[in-house]
């Protein structure tokens, strides 16, 4: 039933937009490719005597309302990319958010005004990825009010074309903005449009925003991303200048995104609702949404009053200057950087897909609060948090995350944050944090003359370094030539060896210790070719923090599928309750990860898989569910070639458990990885276990 009623869904969009003409203007602006980023007008200073933060918005007394009583228009930035064409999943997911609008919108008081791209493939007749559309949502129609040639949803130029002819067109006294599509945090931005490979990142936002405003004489009610990671501090701040109120997801958005029939629906009997309220709604509805498709459990979203913004920056800016004070002391910024690994983070942060680096604001204070006063702070987020609400996966989500490198970060993503970074004191304490152990550490660059501000093009005094043609600076170039794998953090009391009960261990030293993060087994087998198979990682280590002594949890069995089949894995995240691993395979012909939960309680599930593509390293919403019937085809790396060398046999889906089966007689390698507190690693020397044929297990130095 389900399925028939999206059928006709699909067919009552298209005949409708097929009657309706265009009534406004054509769309006649083309955009070239890349970041369209014009002049700040925010501007934010730290004073050099005092270090406190000063802010000026601009808007910040513009409240006139621009629309008849009790009027809403909602305008949707609608970037379909994958998530509306069809790769490797049903596709269709904001056609079938078009019609949630068109069946809910029911009222001339209540509209909702949508710019349509950034899509290979559109499931509405009259919607062509060769063009660009806008629609009109009201009082149960829906037609086309302008059509013009294909644009590029991630230049900053179609965004405020967008929204300043909408404005313009269709003005009320109560405005939202819908930036639909994929999302990937602070650095990676959002709306990713796949026709023209291009993103919108933050500072290209803030001048589309900025652009839109100067004939407004009233902010916007809300500003929602239904997209995945964006509920950031750095958002908020950008966008604090022009919406009374943020709603986001601090974690990858489960499930199909935001319910449009809930919001359309409430707004069609309450037009007078504020923005506040229209956010607790839109919370409330995804939520709900998610846990009737069972994925609740990493389900976050939150509502931010960004009138409170200023306040929780001032008091971050003044947090971050003490940490930053305490953090010359090379040994308290290691103490820092272990309390933060342990905090919440979102996106993953396994090595073969996007780190992320987005790590929970609240989180990342609480941790460092034994360096510094985080009163002031916790007190100011909690005010501007008005609404959160978090799974199991996330109990301490505290509504808003923030950048910190957990890994080392490329050049091109610190030359975005220089210029989002919300205050100098916590840039330099990221400078510092990615310069890791590996580099001398100097800050005149953050404070030169003894003051900082962003009003500029970017932070610093343009003289200091250089920029290319891309906004990436010359100052961040030492990443480049950062190399990981090997960390000389790592010292041990005892090396690594073997027991005589037969166990692979090691001891750290108190210096290791401080220094290590986590660590994992790491597994291979030897093909009768001597090609080594990548079997990969597991969390089955005994460690005890307080003595360094490190075991191997090792016994023979492995992560299967429910015939028997090992499969590789890549230990990505830990949750409040589970492990999550990642493993390639083709799921139906496709190159896939299949994305499994290993619960603490016991059950271990495939709970989707993710397309591997190379085009955009987006943490999306775009999980393929994993059906009875299908076919999954396990698939390996062989060290030292990136291919998947070795595949499987295959499967057809009758089960979606993982079980731990017993590995096949062969010879194998085991070591361990240990991680540093500046995101780095080692490997330790491996061993050689024999599993004979009746899983009798020898082990060898």
């Amino acid at each position: 039933m389900k399925l028939l009623n999206k059928m006709k869904s699909v067919l009552t969009l298209s005949f409708l937009l097929g009657l309706s003409s265009c009534t406004d203007a054509e769309i006649a602006s083309v955009q070239e490719l890349g970041t369209d980023v014009g002049t700040r007008a925010l501007s934010m200073s730290v004073d050099g005597v005092t270090g406190n933060l000063n802010i000026v918005r601009p808007m910040e007394d513009k409240n006139v309302s621009m629309g008849e009583d009790d009027s809403w228009t909602i305008f949707v930035y609608l970037c379909g990319s994958d998530l509306e064409s069809d790769r490797g999943r049903d596709g269709g997911y904001a056609t079938r958010d078009l019609e949630e609008m068109f069946a809910s919108a029911k009222s001339d008081k209540v509209r909702f005004v949508i710019q349509t791209g950034g899509a290979d493939n559109w499931h509405v007749q009259n919607i062509t990825a060769t063009g660009s559309t806008r629609l009109l949502i009201e009082n149960g129609w829906i037609k086309k009010v302008g059509q013009g040639p294909k644009l590029n949803m991630g230049a900053s130029k179609t965004l405020s074309d967008f929204l300043t002819w909408g404005v313009e067109n269709y003005p009320a006294e109560h405005m939202g903005v819908i930036l639909w599509d994929h999302g990937g945090g602070s650095v990676e931005g959002l709306c990713y449009d796949e026709t023209a490979d291009d993103e919108l990142l933050l500072r290209e936002l803030e001048t589309s925003f900025l652009n839109a405003s100067r004939n407004m004489t009233d902010t916007f009610e809300f500003v929602g991303m239904d997209a995945c990671l964006m509920s950031t501090i750095e958002t908020a701040n950008v966008l604090a200048s022009y919406s009374d109120y943020m709603i986001a997801s601090q974690e990858s958005e489960a499930g199909e995104g935001w319910d449009y029939d809930a919001i359309g629906s409430y707004l069609t009997n309450h037009p007078d609702a504020s923005g506040r309220d229209v956010g607790k709604v839109i919370c409330d509805s995804f939520y709900k949404a998610c846990e009737e498709e069972d994925c609740d459990d990493s389900c976050t979203i939150s509502l931010i009053d960004l009138s409170k913004i200023n306040q929780l920056l001032s008091s971050f800016n003044t947090f971050s200057r003490t940490l930053y004070d305490a953090a010359t002391d090379s040994s308290v910024q290691s103490q820092m950087n272990k309390k933060i690994t342990k905090i919440d983070y979102y996106g993953g942060r396994d090595s073969d897909r996007k780190y992320m680096n987005m790590v929970d604001f609240g989180g990342l204070v609480n941790a460092c609060g034994d360096w510094s006063d985080k009163t002031e702070t916790i007190n100011a987020l909690n005010d501007a948090v008005v609404y959160n609400l978090s799974g199991s996966d996330h109990t301490k989500a505290s509504g808003l995350s923030i950048f910190y490198p957990l890994s080392t970060p490329s050049s091109e993503d610190m030359s975005v944050f220089e210029t989002i970074c919300v205050n100098p004191y916590y840039l330099s304490l990221v400078d510092r944090q990615v310069h890791g152990a590996n580099y001398s550490y100097d800050d005149d660059t953050w404070f030169y003359d003894d003051t900082w501000s962003w009003q500029e093009d970017f932070f610093v005094v343009d003289d200091q370094y250089e920029y290319d043609n891309n906004g990436n600076s010359s100052y961040w170039g030492y990443l480049d030539d950062v190399e990981t794998g090997e960390s000389d953090l790592i010292t041990f009391d005892e090396e690594p060896y073997v027991d005589d009960d037969g166990y692979f261990t090691f001891v750290l030293s108190e210096e290791g210790c401080d220094n290590a993060t986590e660590v994992t087994g790491y597994v291979l087998q030897i093909m009768d070719n001597d090609d080594y198979v990548v079997l990969g990682e597991t969390n089955d280590v005994d460690i005890d923090w307080d003595t360094g002594e490190v075991y191997d949890m090792f016994d023979g069995t492995w992560f299967s599928l429910a015939d028997g089949q090992e499969l590789s894995l890549y230990y990505s995240d830990y949750s409040d309750g589970a492990d999550i691993y990642y493993s390639p395979a083709l799921l139906n012909g496709q190159e896939v990860w299949l994305y499994i939960r290993d619960d603490y309680d016991g059950d271990t599930m495939i709970e989707g898989a993710y397309p591997m593509t190379e085009s955009y390293a987006f943490s999306g919403r775009d999980m393929i569910e994993v059906k009875m019937g299908d076919t999954i085809i396990p698939m390996y790396y062989c060290l030292d070639d990136e291919d998947f060398t070795y595949k499987g046999d295959e499967y057809i889906v009758d089960d979606l458990e993982i079980t731990y089966d017993d590995l096949v007689s062969a010879d194998y390698l085991y070591s361990f990885i240990i991680y540093d507190v500046y995101g780095d690693y080692c490997f330790t020397d491996d061993i050689m276990i024999t599993i004979d044929d009746d899983g009798e297990i020898t082990v060898y130095e």
